[in-house]
């Protein structure tokens, strides 16, 4: 298929029937009318409205994920109150989760809703929370939005599923699904978009109007907040911009049938075995804070390790982190050695350094001593003999916060083998194969991967 039917094609995949449309209302018009009957019956003032990618008719159907705000004509801290007190006596069983301030999400006829306390504001008015300025968003989509829009943009969201640049939270550091909405106004087209997209400059890239403020690899002012950049969570430009040339190049509906998995860990030990190398994994529970304030944390803490195996001349390949941000997380690093000899080498000065020469080996006195390259050496006791000693050292050296390294100090640490849960043995399939799937097709054709979604 040439691009143009690879994306007519596509289209339909992504269009949501009518009837799944008209199954999702029902059980979001169940929620509202609940929360509705229970604002009633507590005599609170408040306005509560359905908003999000539900509301402007950009969901895509595997989307489950839906935002519920009740907004109070209030001071901000007497919006959060009633918010949350309508929210959680409608809905008891629910999980409270913080994001710049509380909101409770709640999972109902297998569907999961956000329901969330804001600030009621009209356009002009100032902006007290960034939850506020959700409402603003939906009353200018609803402007400017068509059917042949919204399944453009449902087109745009699923290219980054499939991609892994779909959200802009810490762990994904993407594209936001107010973000797509806007690049597709702003382009017409998911086709015109990505022509464009190749041409963007990191740094240089501005879209609909003037910014003088904080620079970004790519700016895209709000059109309901001209201070806020939309893609300042946006961190992969050449990621992106690399599968759109992939995708224009060599047009695929690979691109638009989501993320492909495998769970097959002796085809993950067997690649590891070819390269020989090991994977380390470390293993524990998700501490109790909310998502991206758990994965700016982790990352920072993979990056110090990996660092502190550097300097133990134990060096990672590669790493991935994985987290159901309910119950645990896990690292893995795939690592050239997990043993050290029992000694190293140590450099000390120039031999015509002899001041510093007979200091060296007084304190060396007991150490096997050698000259190389007119310096001398010693062979110096390891402190550090494998992978698994590096890392309860670096829990001791490294300053990690403290709801972190409590669960690291608790977490179990092994090298990965093939008895394993399903979700260890994706992650350590994705490390093997280097996790993009959709520039993958040979090599998995080769290896006769099984897919699952």
């Amino acid at each position: 298929m040439n691009l143009n039917e690879v994306i007519e094609k596509a289209l339909e995949l992504v269009k949501v029937d009518e009837k799944e449309k008209r199954k999702t209302s029902e059980v979001i018009n169940e929620v509202l009318e609940k929360l509705e009957k229970t604002k009633k019956e507590l005599g609170i003032e408040a306005t509560i409205e359905l908003h999000g990618s539900f509301a402007h008719d950009t969901f895509l159907s595997d989307d489950k994920d839906i935002d519920i705000f009740i907004l109070s004509k209030a001071s901000r801290d007497e919006a959060i109150i009633n918010g949350l007190k309508i929210a959680k006596a409608c809905f008891p069983n629910h999980i409270e989760r913080y994001a710049e301030h509380p909101f409770i999400t709640v999972n109902y006829k297998g569907f999961n809703f956000d329901i969330v306390p804001a600030v009621l504001i009209e356009e002009g008015e100032e902006i007290k929370t960034a939850a506020d300025r959700t409402r603003l968003h939906t009353l200018y989509l609803k402007k400017v939005l068509n059917d042949e829009l919204c399944n453009q943009i449902r087109l745009f969201k699923k290219f980054l599923k499939t991609v892994e640049l779909y959200g802009a939270e810490i762990k994904v550091e993407g594209f936001s699904g107010y973000l797509c909405e806007l690049l597709i106004i702003h382009y017409g087209s998911f086709l015109n978009l990505i022509k464009e997209a190749i041409k963007w400059r990191e740094y240089k890239t501005v879209i609909g109007g003037e910014w003088k403020l904080q620079p970004a690899p790519l700016v895209v002012v709000d059109p309901v907040d001209k201070n806020r950049n939309v893609a300042a969570a946006f961190k992969k430009m050449a990621l992106f911009k690399f599968a759109c040339n992939l995708f224009l190049n060599k047009p695929s509906l690979k691109f638009f049938q989501g993320r492909k998995y495998s769970e097959d860990i002796n085809l993950a030990l067997k690649i590891f075995e070819e390269r020989n190398t090991k994977v380390f994994v470390i293993e524990g529970k998700y501490p109790n804070i909310p998502p991206d304030v758990f994965w700016g944390e982790i990352k920072r803490a993979r990056q110090s390790f990996i660092s502190f195996l550097k300097e133990n001349e134990i060096n990672v390949l590669d790493s991935k982190i994985y987290s159901d941000e309910k119950e645990k997380f896990a690292i893995l690093l795939e690592v050239d050695k997990t043993e050290l000899s029992f000694k190293k080498k140590l450099k000390g000065p120039l031999i015509n350094d002899l001041k510093n020469v007979k200091r060296f080996i007084d304190v060396h006195k007991e150490d096997e001593l050698l000259i190389e390259d007119s310096r001398i050496y010693a062979y110096v006791n390891r402190k550090i003999r494998n992978i698994f000693e590096a890392f309860q050292r670096w829990l001791k050296v490294y300053s990690i916060p403290k709801d972190l390294i409590n669960v690291l100090n608790e977490s179990k640490t092994y090298l990965l083998n093939n008895n394993v849960d399903k979700e260890i043995a994706r992650i350590a399939v994705d490390l093997a194969l280097k996790d993009l799937w959709w520039l993958r097709d040979e090599l998995i054709e080769k290896l006769n991967v099984k897919l699952v979604e």
